[in-house]
């Protein structure tokens, strides 16, 4: 079988078998679709040749393709290291680990979309270790447009966001900024920082009228000329490593620096130092035989850090002697910028590592844990109340607050035994136990944490307008007083209020747990409703019809139907299936039935409970055929059986 070999990687295999004695640089071969004229072409080389984009097998890499999310995670794992050969056995391992840690989150997304590019799975995995990816950024992956799954796009300012983590600058990050572009008011509060971080540095920049279009979608030598500009930015120019120095001969004359260390090159065994003076750096190249002292103690080059104040001897252009004050850029006991924080119960702890147990909703509402496991660096602030502990009073069972920073813990607060915060209810569930069933009620604080709280017969559970009640009384959506000890409720106070809204329902859910409804608003956006219990009977609710749905919070306590839609439902064994038609033998009467589909039609694998496409259909297989009154053969939506 003959293989067509993209134009650049035949370039590259040619110049080494025919480079005796003579360098034939590979960038001279170009992509058939970006010549030397294209204001891109140097980008897109360089970005080739470094490894992070490429074109198809026919040698163009379509500039103006605009770039999916799994194909931005690829770039951003080569960016951050990522290795497809040639990785050594620790590395291999470290994926390994990466991707079983996260591999269970990362299939709630997985097996809800067909058009989930499964072959990225361990480059995000590896991205959301190194905290270059959040979960929150999974959602926006594939996304439903019409009822149909859609590739999601990677827009300006994400693009900004995520070049910005895989910079490591996240804690450069500024919400003050003046040179503003003309649609400031467009781009996400959340990406600003990012955004306006990288105009500053020069990797990106306004187009007519000075405006940043941050929701437009990225094509591919945009995304080139971005990654170029950063990566000179991630790793600038340093000196080669220096011979070693000579003894210094009586008398030298030496040069005396001082100032703040702002880089460390530890490949080049180099540091760039600032003066008072922001706009005067310079770069030392370290001798081999120079000597290094950090806060009066004897160390090596490798234990010098960023931030560091420095004072040292400069002999024929190289440092012979360097001695440094301080620890870190980041001063003990003040959070960076971009760190994130989450709540859990320690499940492990040996004064050297930390396994936190942290409660997640995931893209359903439902609730899981996962347990987060870090290492707890020397630097670490740790407080159990308002007084100092240390890493080895860490106890199982302890509840603790955690602040993290590109993946490293910067903070662990201990919780006493007896503490009051704020939240809001978001689920309800009983949960079967050796002394009986006992009620557990999930709150999220205003940090987003998740907490479950259980609630025992000594719990005291109050509602405003209600008085003292019982647990199912209380509402998902109720903002909650809370006094808890430890995950056990004390005492609740919840604030129960009553809306109205209008929508269609789109989805029915009905379980032994309790009933929902998927509610579609006027803008297009879907929120789930619990039903409260004996408060309406989910049966009578059909798919498609426009309600008024009387709210206690975010529970549903009644409805008014203000369009209604009927429904029919056929059951039968596929004959025959195309794109726009399928043709069942009825399960009931033994009758053929034609039906049509249409980009309306909603495919669904009731079995693994995933939004398919028509694809997924095949003759002998059982579905389920709900067709409108109105239209009584076409196919609203197909259920595989």
């Amino acid at each position: 079988m003959r293989i067509l070999k993209p134009v650049k990687m035949v370039a590259a295999a040619l110049a080494v078998l025919f480079a005796v004695g003579t360098a034939m640089p590979v960038s001279a071969v170009v992509y058939t679709d970006v010549p030397a004229s294209h204001w891109g072409y140097a980008d897109v080389n360089r970005v080739t040749d470094l490894g992070f984009m490429s074109g198809d097998l026919l040698g163009n890499f379509k500039p103006n393709d605009y770039i999916d999310k799994f194909e931005t995670a690829k770039i951003l794992a080569r960016m951050a290291g990522y290795k497809y050969t040639g990785a050594t056995a620790a590395e291999t391992e470290y994926y390994n680990n990466c991707y079983n840690k996260h591999i269970g989150f990362i299939n709630l997304y997985a097996n809800k979309f067909s058009l989930w590019n499964a072959n990225a799975n361990k480059e995000i995995a590896f991205l959301l270790e190194k905290g270059i990816l959040v979960n929150d950024d999974l959602n926006q992956f594939v996304v439903m447009v019409n009822n149909r799954e859609s590739l999601r796009a990677l827009s300006r300012e994400e693009a900004a966001v995520f070049l910005v983590r895989v910079m490591g600058r996240t804690s450069q990050l500024s919400t003050t900024n003046t040179n503003l572009f003309a649609d400031d008011a467009s781009i996400t509060a959340a990406c600003k920082p990012s955004v306006y971080y990288l105009r500053n540095v020069g990797v990106v920049s306004g187009g007519t009228g000075n405006a940043f279009s941050p929701k437009s979608a990225v094509v591919k030598v945009a995304m080139a000329s971005m990654i170029n500009r950063a990566w000179n930015i991630m790793n600038p120019a340093a000196p080669a490593t220096p011979p070693p120095a000579a003894t210094p001969a009586p008398g030298a004359n030496y040069v005396s620096v001082s100032g703040t260390i702002a880089k460390v090159f530890a490949d080049f065994r180099a540091i760039q130092v600032s003066s008072s003076d922001a706009n005067n750096s310079k770069i030392f190249p370290a001798a081999s035989a120079a000597t290094i002292s950090i806060n009066g103690q004897t160390k090596a080059f490798a234990d010098l850090r960023e931030g560091m104040s420095f004072t040292g001897l400069v002999l024929n252009g190289e440092l012979v002697q360097v001695a440094a004050i301080g620890a870190a850029t980041q001063p003990a006991g003040e959070i960076p910028a971009g760190s994130s924080v989450l709540e859990g119960i320690v499940r492990t702890a040996d004064g050297k590592t930390i396994g936190i147990e942290v409660r997640m909703l995931n893209p359903r509402g439902e609730i899981y844990t996962e347990i987060r496991t870090y290492a707890i660096p020397t630097d670490c602030v740790i407080t159990r109340g308002n007084k100092t502990a240390t890493a080895a009073s860490i106890a199982k069972d302890d509840i603790v607050k955690a602040t993290i920073n590109n993946g490293v813990l910067r903070r662990l607060e201990l919780q006493e035994k007896d503490r009051k915060f704020i939240g809001e209810i978001v689920a309800k569930r009983t949960s079967q136990t050796s002394f009986g069933v006992v009620p557990i009620i999930t709150i999220k604080d205003a940090d987003g944490n998740l907490s479950e709280m259980t609630v025992s017969d000594k719990t005291v559970i109050t509602r405003r307008g209600v008085g003292t009640t019982e647990w199912y009384n209380i509402r998902v959506g109720d903002e909650v007083d809370v006094v808890a000890e430890y995950d056990n409720l004390v005492t609740l106070y919840a604030y129960g209020k009553n809306t109205t809204i209008e929508g269609i329902v789109r989805e029915i859910h009905i379980s032994e747990e309790g009933s929902a409804l998927t509610v579609e608003n006027t803008a297009g956006a879907r929120t789930v409703y619990p039903i409260v219990p004996g408060k309406l009977d989910p049966y009578t609710v059909r798919v498609g019809s426009r309600l008024r749905i009387y709210l206690d919070s975010k529970e549903i306590e009644g409805i008014t139907v203000l369009q209604s839609t009927t429904a029919t439902g056929y059951t039968g064994i596929i004959t025959r299936v195309n794109s726009s038609v399928i043709v069942i033998k009825d399960a009931v009467t033994g009758v053929s039935r034609e039906f049509t589909m249409d980009s309306s039609t909603v495919f669904r694998n009731t079995v693994t409970d995933r939004v398919v496409n028509v694809l997924a259909l095949d003759i002998n297989m059982r579905v389920h055929i709900a067709v409108d009154a109105a239209s009584s053969t076409r196919a609203r939506t197909v259920s595989i059986l």
